[in-house]
């Protein structure tokens, strides 16, 4: 996903609420009787920081803030003030005994390093919830090995955009060796749907202002992707024989002919809707041309090496239709 690494005004998430939330399906019989089922295994943060939005400047703050983020297409750090750092109670000053991470195994890795992901577990009873760190602050880390100390930049680094602890090769911990670690944390975020159909901010008053709802939504793994984003997919391949591509196999193909010559055919256009790109054709040889056809082997364009074309479909005035390149 497109992620910025700036954090939403804190003097406007300050008095915000929100928490965590579940997606469960339940289904309900004529008796009465229900099914329950937990599509997620991990809950996922929301928030509404509209409280926040007090005076002028704060809404201008906003504004900017809004429009850099693209809407809801730029994720960026939120600042929880009811649970941000390792401490059971969530405010505390992290200490390095905080939160166990993870167990030495004197495994290393093929730069001599040992990783481990910063976590944080909620328990109720027998019931243990982890929640995975992804956004560490940067400087509030404190991390021991088995209560010996350890010091950022000389026995290991973290990188604050992960939450991953890396050791340095002279510094994996050994077999059975514990890795508890203390730090303060942001949550993952993008505006909500709503926000990104508008920001609504009102002038109450020549010094005051105020926002309606500013939902704020956790992000998970995921990706932006762009308005010619290719759905269909994309084929990498060795090619020593002459292809027929269709429209059901791909979108982008990455062609390297084994020798100059060799032929991409198209599909047969009659029964296709005019318009595209239909496909992008690269061919990724350094040395070996590619030949560009019609359905019925007609010559289209040769393709030179480490090159590309884009293919559409155009209709004539009698309606036939014709592929062209470019």
């Amino acid at each position: 996903m497109a992620f910025d690494e700036v954090q939403f005004p804190t003097d406007i998430s300050f008095g915000s609420k929100g928490g965590p939330g579940y997606k469960t399906d339940i289904i309900m019989g004529d008796g009465g009787a229900e099914q329950r089922v937990s599509r997620w295994s991990t809950p996922r943060w929301t928030f509404d920081a509209s409280y926040g939005v007090k005076s002028a400047a704060q809404a201008r703050t906003l504004l900017d803030f809004y429009l850099a983020r693209l809407g809801a297409a730029r994720g960026f750090r939120y600042k929880d003030f009811t649970d941000f750092t390792s401490a059971a109670d969530g405010v505390g000053t992290p200490t390095s005994a905080d939160v166990a991470t993870g167990v030495g195994d004197s495994t290393t890795g093929s730069d001599g390093t040992a990783t481990f992901q910063l976590i944080k577990k909620y328990t109720s009873g027998l019931q243990v919830i982890t929640r995975n760190i992804t956004k560490p602050v940067s400087g509030t880390d404190v991390v021991q090995v088995n209560g010996a100390a350890q010091t950022r930049g000389v026995d290991y680094n973290i990188d604050t955009t992960t939450g991953i602890i890396t050791f340095t090769a002279t510094n994996v911990p050994t077999t059975g060796q514990v890795i508890r670690a203390g730090f303060e944390f942001d949550v993952p975020v993008r505006f909500s749907e709503a926000m990104d159909e508008k920001l609504a901010i009102s002038i109450d008053n020549y010094a005051n202002r105020s926002a309606g709802a500013i939902g704020l939504v956790e992000v998970r793994d995921g990706i932006q992707t762009q308005d010619d984003f290719l759905y269909g997919g994309a084929a990498e391949q060795t090619l020593s024989e002459d292809k027929a591509i269709t429209t059901a196999t791909s979108r982008v193909f990455v062609f390297g002919p084994t020798t100059s010559g060799l032929a991409i055919q198209l599909p047969d256009p009659t029964s296709l809707a005019p318009g595209g790109p239909y496909f992008y054709i690269f061919n990724a040889s350094g040395s070996n041309t590619l030949a560009l056809e019609e359905h019925d082997t007609t010559g289209l364009a040769t393709i030179g090496t480490s090159s590309m074309v884009t293919v559409i479909l155009s209709q004539a005035a009698d309606g036939t239709k014709v592929w062209y390149c470019f």
